[in-house]
């Protein structure tokens, strides 16, 4: 018999794990890899390919439909089927009585019928193009609506415009549809697909490499050693779409412990457009998940956004205005709330939307720093403070000791490091407590705009729709079937008091959503995980007030030893001999647990 060769192109994981366990139980002439990701990340599959063709791509909605466009091989659609459509709805109905449906014609003319055969009176916006998108979902917003069910592309869309969305899942129906549609048609109809690759003869005088990709994002050209070329063009064509026709942009990104410097042009030759990387390797290659510092571009950002728990739950909505006012200065800002509450998301959109989002963020633990680290970062001359037009990111500075914070504020300010660059810091505060004498230091000398993040416990009323749009996110990504929960249940959750704020809250309902035996998450299995997650021993804190501490125990010894160590430091007025001697301990092995 024999073998089909499909390449799957699914907008989110749980279709994948879908394609693949309907291939394996009922397909045995197909030779299946699906990727997850949108219609660049298939046309990049296929250009890696070349040397093992597929015979015919399965994707889904707006990712099919551009494939069709941009490659060669035939493409079949999953449709999106009734019973998909009446899944979101009902997501949709658990949290919000205002919701519409926005798709392409395909997609609403099944909706519609719906509503004729039903009671469901579900209004529909329809998208003409893809260009259409924003322009359609700005009216949706305009009319009032709470919610968006659409597909990949316009949800992605519509959760960087602030909207809450609700993903239309595809179930096991449309996938086997389209494997068969699949079969016939290579059976029918057998295409092969050979990519020419050549080489042009062309010599270069720069000093750093160069790489040039044509209109189609295929390589044209490179200078490149073949040895480390693989991943750094990979990186390479996941920049193309935000380089700039109009202004050359730089990037900066960290590979296997290598600092690439790049510099990036689009230009036109006989019409024809080609974009052109200059990639040059730091002289002090660094390890940035090691120091602390990380480089990520603005695509990485937003993915990184749409995917986390955040933005899933349509939290941004709330800072949209702020967010706006504060890239009308190029002041320093400080982001100020407590753990958890989402500081590193808002400072991500802040430098997305800002005037330097072309170049890099630099992102800076401050509390995963090292002693080498410290002094890299303030003496270096390939430090991110020695830079231009970046958007830097300073979090976790209470985690240092004063004499670095010191060093810090003393760089940041002799440096005129927020003269060059968007500077952006964070802190961990009690909302209820004034800010440190530290904290408001940094904020005077560097005249910081501030911007208070508040607490879970302050915004129960957004907890029922949180719960609905993670769940949603949770069937898209695991392949889950979770509903919902019980009304009690979900008034326990706006009960609790969520100290850790977003991140527990995201923890507590994957863990939900794992051991419930049913789509609807009961009262009793809510009550046995917050049980657990309020019962930890309880440490007293000696510093300030005689209110209790709850020592979560759902962590490492490690994690435990370090915030011990970090709480008996804050205790000690960040005297670290002092801290040292209580915990019996010297200052060296004190700094060893510190930099691990």
């Amino acid at each position: 018999m024999e073998r089909i060769r499909i390449l799957g192109v699914a907008p989110y994981e749980g279709l994948r794990s879908l394609m693949l366990k309907i291939a394996a139980e009922n397909y045995p002439q197909i030779d299946l890899d699906v990727v997850v990701g949108d219609s660049q990340k298939g046309v990049e599959v296929i250009q890696n390919k070349f040397h093992s063709e597929y015979d015919v791509i399965i994707s889904r909605g707006g990712t099919a439909e551009i494939l069709r466009k941009e490659l060669s091989l035939p493409v079949i659609e999953i449709k999106i089927m009734e019973y998909d459509i009446l899944r979101a709805i009902h997501l949709a109905d658990s949290f919000s009585t205002k919701h519409a449906l926005v798709g392409l014609k395909s997609l609403t003319r099944n909706a519609d019928m719906l509503s004729d055969l039903t009671s469901l009176h579900l209004k529909t916006f329809t998208i003409n193009d893809h260009s259409d998108i924003m322009d359609t979902l700005n009216i949706v917003s305009s009319q009032g609506y709470e919610a968006v069910i659409s597909d990949n592309g316009t949800s992605i869309i519509a959760k960087q415009m602030g909207l809450n969305t609700i993903l239309i899942t595809s179930g096991p129906e449309g996938v086997m549809n389209a494997f068969d549609d699949a079969i016939l048609l290579i059976q029918n109809m057998r295409r092969l697909q050979i990519e020419n690759h050549f080489l042009k003869e062309i010599i270069s005088f720069q000093s750093a490499d160069t790489v040039v990709f044509d209109a189609d994002k295929q390589l044209y050209f490179t200078t490149m050693n073949p040895e480390e070329s693989l991943t750094v063009l990979k990186m390479l064509v996941n920049e193309i779409d935000n380089c700039p026709q109009d202004a050359p942009s730089r990037i900066a990104k960290s590979l296997n412990g290598t600092l690439y410097n790049i510099k990036a042009r689009k230009f036109f030759v006989d019409s024809k457009l080609f974009t052109t990387f200059y990639v040059s390797k730091s002289k002090t290659p660094i390890s940035s998940s090691r120091l602390g510092i990380t480089y990520k571009t603005k695509q990485e950002v937003l993915k990184a956004f749409n995917s986390d728990f955040y933005s899933v739950t349509g939290m941004l909505l709330a800072f949209e205005r702020d967010i706006d006012l504060l890239n009308k200065s190029n002041q320093p800002i400080m982001l100020l709330g407590e753990d958890g509450v989402g500081k590193e998301q808002i400072a991500g959109i802040i430098y997305t939307r800002g005037p330097l989002c072309n170049h890099p963020l630099i992102s800076i633990n401050c509390g995963l720093l090292n002693e080498k680290t410290w002094d890299y970062l303030l003496s270096s001359h390939n430090s991110p403070f020695a830079q231009e037009k970046t958007t830097i990111y300073l979090s976790h500075m209470a985690d240092s000791t004063p004499e670095n914070r010191t060093l810090l504020l003393g760089a940041l300010k002799g440096m005129d490091v927020c003269k060059r660059n968007r500077v952006i810091l964070s802190c961990i505060v009690d909302n209820n407590e004034p800010l440190s004498d530290s904290v408001m230091t940094f904020i005077d000398s560097l005249s910081c705009l501030k911007l208070a993040l508040p607490p879970l416990k302050e915004l129960t009323d957004r907890i029922p729709a949180m719960i609905s749009l993670y769940f949603n996110q949770l069937n898209a990504s695991q392949a889950s079937d979770t509903i919902g929960m019980e009304p009690a249940a979900i008034e326990l959750m706006q009960k609790f008091p969520w100290p850790h704020n977003y991140l527990q809250m995201k923890r507590v309902l994957q863990e939900l959503a794992t051991i419930s035996p049913t789509p609807i998450i009961s009262l009793e299995t809510v009550q046995r995980v917050l049980r657990l997650e309020n019962t930890s021993p309880i440490v007293r804190n000696n510093s300030n007030s005689d209110a209790p501490h709850r020592f979560d125990l759902n962590r490492t010894l490690e994690e435990m030893e370090i915030e011990i160590i970090h709480r008996v430091i804050k205790e000690c007025g960040d005297n670290y001999t002092a801290a040292a001697k209580r915990l019996g301990i010297s200052r060296t092995t004190l700094w060893r647990f510190l930099n691990k």
